[in-house]
């Protein structure tokens, strides 16, 4: 065979190829366009956009498809959709199974399509409207009488019941349904106080969360989360039809509290709550949008919270475990440990992890017992210069995380409570406010800086095996 035949044959074959492949391969087979011939109507539900449905003596119902894929019911009462059960009507649409033949000749009155029982409306990508009507139930068969546009068929299984429910059986039953691992910012509102935490979104996991309003300061990760969950976890159970006169008296008008989720910079949910429902045990009172709801009253002892139920009482929120690098100094000593390929290591030598753990345990889970603006350090006996600058601190913990590079500093001052008891003041980095807490703190925390300092010393050849960049422990 001649190398031109050959070329000929290859280009044949690879063209041939492509048609299959690209082509040829996403038509219907012959049994998928012998169904689609017994149906009444045909097209992908993945192109639907909205759906329509006109019903006799029921309002009508609107929905929506979002940039998200999401339903949206429209209209006054717009909100979520229940995706579930709008995908299982528009797909039972597609499914209008002809018995016999479809006619293009047909009198509709005859068959109750002059004025029919329901009428839905579909709306495509491309902006093509699809309409099907239903009318009479045949005698003697299980069909409908059903036509689009001029064609008339008796179709079985008829989804009248779908689409003559009420408009709230299509509603989400969830007051938010994006994930709470995305939720990014939470405001709540009560009365004049507002509170507004907020975090980073990342790859793997979400940051840690931060106050922002009404101070900038750590927040109680444990507590912000339960309140998310308790949300996001929550279920309508009821739409019930309040007059607007009804308002105040079911308290949302105004309302108790409002919370606001965003994800990013899109509010994805934004819910006001109100007061118990007398005769149900359990259920409050809500407002999504501009329905009214009733849901499990789970968020309501959070919701009733004070500002320290949002604000971070420990010193440093971290988990223990994650330190790689500490170090404490009071009294003209400074103590020192670093991690290095999981081993603690201090004035160059190995020594018992518990040593450092523990120091940083102990540090993990002091509390304070108040929060103290700057202003107010005099009051506390912390005495400022006339630049406003502080006094030299008692004592100096510097933490650093792993995947981080600069430390926590964690300076502590002696100060007194209002009743003269010796207690310590901190001020931490990134935290507005200086947080009081026990003086036994700085006595536990120099025993266990001196039992690292011990181990350390304990080494004969430490002095000659300093990690660079490791603080040394001072004899």
């Amino acid at each position: 065979m001649s190398t031109k035949k050959l070329l000929f044959l290859t280009v044949l074959f690879l063209g041939l190829f492509a048609f299959v492949y690209f082509f040829e391969r996403h038509q219907p087979t012959s049994a998928e366009v012998a169904k689609a011939r017994r149906n009444l109507v045909d097209f992908d539900a993945a192109e639907v956009t909205g759906l329509a449905i006109e019903r006799a003596d029921l309002p009508t119902l609107a929905v929506t498809r979002n940039a998200a894929k999401k339903w949206m019911l429209s209209g006054d009462k717009a909100g979520p959709g229940d995706s579930g059960s709008i995908d299982s009507l528009v797909n039972d649409l597609k499914r209008l199974e002809v018995l016999g033949e479809v006619r293009t000749e047909f009198d509709p009155k005859e068959y109750g399509l002059d004025a029919p029982r329901v009428k839905a409306t579909l709306t495509f990508q491309d902006g093509r409207k699809l309409v099907v009507a239903f009318g009479k139930e045949l005698p003697g068969t299980d069909a409908t009488a059903a036509s689009e546009g001029n064609r008339f068929g008796a179709v079985k299984f008829a989804p009248i019941a779908a689409l003559t429910k009420p408009v709230d059986e299509y509603r989400s039953r969830f007051l938010v349904d994006v994930p709470a691992s995305e939720i990014t910012r939470i405001t709540v509102v009560k009365g004049t106080t507002k509170v507004v935490v907020s975090r980073e979104p990342g790859k793997d996991a979400p940051g840690p969360w931060k106050l922002e309003v009404p101070v900038v300061d750590a927040a109680k990760q444990q507590f912000v989360e339960a309140l998310l969950s308790d949300f996001t976890g929550s279920r309508i159970s009821e739409f019930p039809t309040v007059p607007a006169a009804e308002m105040p008296r079911i308290g949302l008008s105004p309302a108790n509290a409002v919370v606001t989720l965003e994800k990013g910079t899109e509010v994805v949910a934004q819910v006001a709550f109100g007061s118990s429902k007398a005769d149900t045990t359990g259920k409050i009172f809500a407002k999504s949008g501009n329905v009214i709801v009733l849901v499990e009253d789970r968020m309501q002892e959070a919701l009733n919270k004070e500002l320290s139920a949002f604000r971070e009482v420990k010193l440093l929120p971290i988990d223990a475990w994650t330190a790689v690098r500490v170090s404490f100094e009071a009294d003209g000593q400074r103590t020192g440990a670093e991690k290095i390929e999981g081993v603690w290591r201090s004035a160059g030598v190995e020594v018992p992890a518990a040593g450092p753990d523990d120091l940083v345990e102990r540090l993990t889970r002091a509390e304070s017992k108040a929060f103290v603006p700057r202003k107010e350090y005099p009051a506390f006996g912390v005495a400022l210069t006339k630049g406003k600058h502080l006094p030299p601190p008692v004592a100096t913990m510097e933490v650093t995380k792993e995947k981080e590079t600069a430390p926590r500093v964690i300076s502590f001052y002696g100060a007194k409570g209002t009743d003269g008891t010796p207690l310590l003041l901190a001020e931490v980095t990134g935290r507005t406010d200086g947080l009081l807490v026990e003086r036994a703190l700085l006595a536990d925390l120099k025993t266990l800086a001196e039992k690292v300092r011990r181990s350390a010393s304990a080494a004969p050849t430490a002095a000659a095996r300093v990690a660079p960049g490791v603080p040394p422990s001072a004899p």
